[in-house]
Formats: C-alpha cells, sequence, structure tokens
C-alpha cells in the first residue's frame, strides 16, 4: 500500500488515529485515491479526440489560447527579432512556363534558409505566392519518389506554370541546410530555452513568408502553404499561428492515432492537453483541404478528423471552405493529392472559377547538383554552426529577457504579453476555483478537531492525488494566515522519524499559532513510490515533454490546489506558502498564480544563475529559461509579499527588486543572502 502504513503510524503515535494500517476499510480508500497521474504517460502514438466545443465565441477564446501555446512551445514568444532578410536569389533556369533559381534568406543572423524559387514564365504578374516545405524524404526538397508517393519538383513545377511564385525550402538539416547544422539538437538545456527543431522551421517558415512578400512579383495577400508528412506538419503549424497563410494544404499528416514520428513535428510543451486536429482547425475560416490515405495514420481521416475539423468550420459558418480529398494507397503526395490541391488553390487562392479540372502535365526534374545553393560556392562567412546558433539564441533570450522585465509601472503591459505570457504557457499551471477542490478524510472516524487530519486532496476530473496532513497548532492565533507547508522529501520530513512529532519548520509555525497544511508534492514523500511506475509506462515513449506536464510543473499545481483547498476553508481568512530547500524554487514558480495578498517564503537554495546544475533537474519544464526563470516568477508574484532567503551571490537580484518597484511595492520583497531562521521566517508571516 502506498504511504499506509507510515501514515498510520505517525497517527497513532499522536494518539489521532487508532485504525490498524491494515484496517480493510482504509486500505480501500487508499487505493481509491491513488495518483492517476504517473500512470498515464501520453504519447504521439496515443488516440486522441477532439475536443467538443457548443459555441463560436467558445472555440474563439480556446483558439486564442492554442495560438498563443504554440507560439510559446516554439520559441517565438518572446519572438526573436526580425533581422535584415540578406540573401540573394540567382542562377535562373528557363524551362517550358517557368523558371528556377537558387535562393536563400537570413532567417536570423548567420543561418539561413535556403531553397529553390519558381516562377511562371511568360505571365504577367503580380502573383499568388506558394511555400512548399517537404518532408522527411531522403533528398528533401529535390524528392522524385515516383507514384504513387510522389514528386516534390512536380507540384513546385506545375504550381508555377498555372501562375504561382513557389519557394520550396530546405527542412533543418537537409540538403543545403546540412551544412549548418544537422537534423536533431534535442537536449534538456536547449528545451529550457525554447529552441527546438520545430522551433527553427516554424522560425524559418515565418521569415520565409516575410520574403515572399516582398518580391515584387508577388501578391503580398495571397500566399498559400502545402507540404506532406513531415512537411505537413511544417504547414499546419505555419498556418496554425500566422493570419497571412490564406490557404493551405497540408498532406497526409493530421491523425488522430499518430501525431509526428520526428523530433522536428515534436516541440516541447506542444501538445499538452491537446492534438494535431485540434491544432490544423486553427485554420478556419480560412481555406483548407485535408488530403488523407488508405495506408498511413490518416485512414480514418474521412470517419474522424474531418468531420472534427468541418465541425469547426461549421461553427464559423462557412463549412464550404474545408473539403477532404481521401486515396487508396500508401504514405505519400501522390498525383491524385496533387490535382486535387491545384484545384482547391486555383479555386480559393487564384480565383479561378472553371468548373473543368486541371490535371498536371508531363514534368521534367533537374539535377540535384544544379539546384543546390551551396554547390560550387562557400557558406558566409557569418553562418553559424550548432554550437554557435544555439549560444547566439540563448544570448538574445537573456537579452531580451533583460529588456523586457518591468522598470517602471508602464513596462507591465508589454512585460505580461511577452515574458509574462511565456511564462503561464511553460508552467500551465492554475489556482483552481475552491469548490473544484475535494479534500477526503483517510478514515472517517478522525473528529474534525484532532490536532492531525490526514487527508487526499484532489482536483475533480483530473485524476491527481496528493497526500496531505492539516496540521491544528496547539494555541490557534487569532488572524494567523493558514500555511501550506512544502518539503522536497515530503511530509514526514518535517516530523521526527522515531516520535512522529512535528520538528522544524513546522513545529515553529505550529507554536506560532497557524494552521498548516503539509503535503507530498507531485513523486515527494510517499507518493515517491510511484516512481518506478512512471518510468516503466514510460519506455519507449518518445518526446515526453511535448505532451506530459514535467515533475516541476506538477509539483507547482499540487501546491496551487492545496492552497485552493485550504482558502476555501471556513476557518480561514489568509493563506501562506512556505517551500524548505529545494523546495522553496517550487513554491516561487506557484507564487505568480496564488491568491491575491498571499505571503510566499521561498529557499531559493544557493541556486544560482541560469547555469546552474538544477535547471536540468528539478527545476526544468520547457522554456522556462526563455519565459524569464526566477525573474519572470519574482515580477508576477509581484505586490504579493515575498521573502526569498538563502539566495545565491551569483543570482543577479538587481531585477527582482526593480519589478517590485515598477508594481509600487518596493518594501513587499526581502532577500536574504543566508538562510533564515525558523523563527524569523514565522515573524515575518505575520507582520
Amino acid at each position: 500500500m502506498t504511504g499506509m502504513r507510515p501514515l498510520a503510524a505517525i497517527l497513532v503515535t499522536l494518539g489521532v488515529w487508532a485504525v490498524p494500517p491494515e484496517h480493510p476499510q482504509a486500505a480501500e480508500k487508499e487505493q481509491s485515491m491513488a495518483d492517476q497521474r504517473p500512470s498515464h504517460v501520453r504519447h504521439l502514438n496515443e488516440r486522441m479526440a477532439m475536443p467538443k466545443y457548443e459555441t463560436k465565441a467558445a472555440w474563439e477564446a480556446r483558439a486564442a489560447w492554442l495560438r498563443d501555446h504554440i507560439r510559446v512551445s516554439c520559441g517565438l514568444v518572446p519572438e526573436p527579432e526580425k533581422t535584415p532578410l540578406k540573401g540573394e536569389v540567382f542562377g535562373k533556369i528557363e524551362r517550358d512556363g517557368y523558371t528556377i533559381e537558387k535562393a536563400y534568406i537570413e532567417s536570423r543572423p548567420g543561418f539561413y534558409a535556403c531553397g529553390n524559387l519558381y516562377r511562371p514564365l511568360g505571365k504577367k504578374g503580380p502573383f499568388p505566392a506558394v511555400a512548399c516545405p517537404h518532408g522527411h524524404w531522403g533528398e528533401g526538397r529535390f524528392g522524385n519518389e515516383g507514384e504513387p508517393k510522389g514528386s516534390v519538383p512536380a507540384r513546385c513545377i506545375t504550381l508555377a506554370r498555372m501562375g504561382c511564385v513557389v519557394f520550396s525550402y530546405d527542412m533543418v538539416g537537409y540538403n543545403d541546410s546540412k551544412a549548418q547544422i544537422g537534423h536533431s539538437i534535442a537536449g534538456t538545456r536547449n528545451e529550457l530555452w525554447g529552441i527546438s527543431l520545430m522551433a527553427l522551421q516554424t522560425w524559418n517558415s515565418v521569415r520565409v513568408l516575410d520574403w515572399l512578400q516582398t518580391l515584387p512579383d508577388v501578391i503580398p495577400d495571397k500566399i498559400a502553404v502545402t507540404g506532406c508528412s513531415g512537411g505537413g506538419t511544417q504547414t499546419f503549424m505555419i498556418m496554425s499561428i500566422d493570419p497571412r497563410v490564406k490557404v493551405a494544404a497540408p498532406v497526409n499528416m493530421i491523425s488522430c492515432t499518430m501525431q509526428g514520428g520526428c523530433e522536428c513535428e515534436n516541440a516541447p510543451l506542444l501538445r499538452i492537453e491537446t492534438n494535431n486536429m485540434e491544432i490544423g482547425a486553427l485554420m478556419a475560416p480560412r481555406p483548407l483541404i485535408l488530403c488523407s490515405v488508405s495506408g498511413d495514420w490518416t485512414k480514418e481521416t474521412p470517419k474522424v478528423e474531418y468531420p472534427a475539423i468541418r465541425g469547426i468550420f461549421e461553427l464559423c459558418g462557412v463549412p464550404d471552405r474545408v473539403t477532404n480529398v481521401h486515396l487508396t494507397g500508401p504514405h505519400g503526395y501522390p498525383k491524385g493529392h496533387r490535382e486535387a490541391v491545384y484545384n482547391f488553390f486555383r479555386k480559393w487562392l487564384m480565383g479561378i472559377e472553371d468548373p473543368t479540372p486541371f490535371t498536371e502535365p508531363p514534368f521534367q526534374v533537374e539535377k540535384k547538383e544544379d539546384l543546390l545553393v551551396w554547390q560550387g560556392r562557400e557558406l558566409p562567412k557569418d553562418a553559424k554552426k550548432r554550437d554557435t546558433l544555439e549560444a547566439y539564441i540563448i544570448g538574445e533570450c537573456r537579452r531580451q529577457r533583460d529588456e523586457l522585465l518591468p522598470k517602471k509601472a508602464e513596462d507591465r503591459k508589454r512585460f505580461e504579453e511577452t515574458l509574462g505570457l511565456a511564462y503561464r504557457h511553460a508552467i500551465l499551471a492554475e489556482l483552481p476555483k475552491p469548490d473544484e477542490v475535494v479534500g477526503e478524510k483517510l478514515a472517517d472516524n478522525i473528529p474534525d478537531d484532532a490536532r492531525v487530519t490526514p487527508l487526499a486532496l484532489s482536483r475533480k476530473g483530473k485524476g491527481d492525488r496528493i497526500n496531505a496532513w492539516l496540521h491544528r497548532p496547539p494555541k490557534p492565533r487569532a488572524g494567523a494566515a493558514a500555511i501550506v507547508l512544502v518539503h522536497p522529501d515530503g511530509a514526514n520530513a518535517l516530523l521526527n522519524p522515531t516520535g512522529g512529532e512535528p520538528v522544524g519548520m513546522l513545529a515553529t509555525l505550529l507554536d506560532a499559532g497557524h494552521l498548516v497544511l503539509t503535503i507530498d508534492a507531485y513523486l515527494t514523500g510517499e507518493s515517491a513510490k510511484l516512481r518506478p511506475a512512471r518510468e516503466e509506462t514510460m519506455k519507449g515513449k518518445r518526446f515526453f515533454s511535448a505532451y506530459n506536464r514535467t515533475d516541476l510543473v506538477e509539483r507547482a499545481q499540487d501546491i496551487l490546489t492545496s492552497l485552493a483547498w485550504l482558502n476555501g476553508r471556513r476557518d480561514v481568512k489568509e493563506v501562506g506558502l512556505v517551500g524548505v530547500g529545494q523546495a522553496g524554487a517550487w513554491c516561487l514558480f506557484a507564487a505568480p498564480f496564488t491568491p491575491e495578498g498571499t505571503r510566499v517564503v521561498a529557499d531559493l537554495a544557493q541556486v544560482g544563475n541560469d547555469e546552474h546544475i538544477r535547471w536540468q533537474a528539478d527545476l526544468f519544464t520547457p522554456c522556462l529559461l526563455k519565459a524569464g526563470g526566477f525573474a519572470t516568477a519574482v515580477a508576477l508574484a509581484a505586490p504579493r509579499p515575498l521573502l526569498l532567503h538563502d539566495v545565491s551571490a551569483d543570482l543577479d537580484v538587481a531585477p527582482f527588486r526593480a519589478t517590485y518597484a515598477a508594481a509600487g511595492a518596493p518594501k513587499s520583497l526581502r532577500i536574504e543572502n543566508k538562510e533564515c531562521a525558523e523563527k524569523g521566517i514565522a515573524q515575518w508571516l505575520s507582520p
């Protein structure tokens, strides 16, 4: 049994519970209160469902949140600087009805997006434009696999002949891009800074749209995107966040059973409580064609994914703007799909109302060597490799953090829309309403005034369970705040291991007259016994942080759930939060979501700057350092009374003080480099 014997032993010692640990009622109740989170690890091959939205307003609210979440997960909040699009178009080849040129743009300083520009020949512009990201074909943008898998050059050539300017560009680590970086950059340090393959590719797509709009032969407000497989993922990612995409055709990718099998399709944070169907629906009300086949993960599209997405278009009043073309065959972008896309683009992008179906004419594929950008020429001298690119991005994040942290009251709005937004999506925790939290005693015969009451706390419908103990002071003090007290080793670490009586911070707070709730935050204390089960469940499941909350986020949520329950008690007027040792930082990250006026004590346990080892351990969650880390947590916590102690000399606290001054509450922040005495903390909690 999880935690029953230690808990029973403590309570028997205190004389508040005489139920034997093996009592059937207690065992049955404990089993029903098991935390479900460790046993369910979401993953890319899990069957997903599209949420139901009853009104357009409900969908629009969700859509706005989702767009922000996608941008945060892809490292685009705060947005990277849009530096000049230095580049070149050269090496023109003329063919029957179209031209092909080599092209590159500098999407970030020293980082280049390369590809080929296909243009109409013998037609008068300006023209609509189509961005063509490729998928995981061995030859990338030159992939010419034959039928039924398809051909990337075929669609580019045909779209150009139809009267579109087409840019076929590399995924990161393919063809010309391979000269700078490979197709893998995963790592916890990169995740902390919002650096991922999907982030790099999505930003490349943003800059491609920027560039296409500058071309004199392009109509700036008529841009479409299409790609298959991994290129389909890139298609629905850019269309979901960039309204400049007017028409889209993600091919053989949006699925309820497989969300994308590559690192470049799984940005950390991206699919927590969402999936590709919901992301694809963000295209509404703009025209969208979904292509699917019988031989891959889109085999159910006509019956599942398409009706789900069409439902959103119906809510938006434009069901005619979405369609599905389903073919029999294997994964690819076959001629049947290409022709369906050509006709869809003719209508919705080019405004051609011609009932005669357009068919793809024969095409000629050029030699790869004749279309590679860096073939026969050197990379620009400032071209960055992986290490220098990562260092540049991290440096930019630090500069943005320093610039955006509020220094005066009028800075708060911009801060909330940038670092604050990124922080909320990185932490993904919330303060539940008191009626959303259930607190159940672990035995029915514990009197309401018992010195210690063992509890299980949970949120309705969430499957979480938190071991908690409510400690009543021997001499309650009128007006004393009720305290949630968190120890990194769980609640039992606050008790004498032999006698079971409160010790340390718990004893001090009780002596000061506080009602105290101690908890086993996620996978700590007795709940740490669930970790092997979670690790077993995780085996073989890739991209954990793209689909699941991290330990830090779950702990922050447990802290907030506990505060909400405590704050909802009739005998509680105000609450406070105290984190001991390593748990102090967890409490600081929860602080911005706590009830207004909550007094928060966070032991930072000598965590130094953003290179400290704990950022890749218990403080890890994707995009947290990109969002500003401690500095943003402090700024969002203001003006709540906040005591930070055991603060490392390596940690720059000047921004902390500046943000509290900007919030008009400089005296509400106290910072101590040494660990504060327990009595001093108790006094600070009782001003």
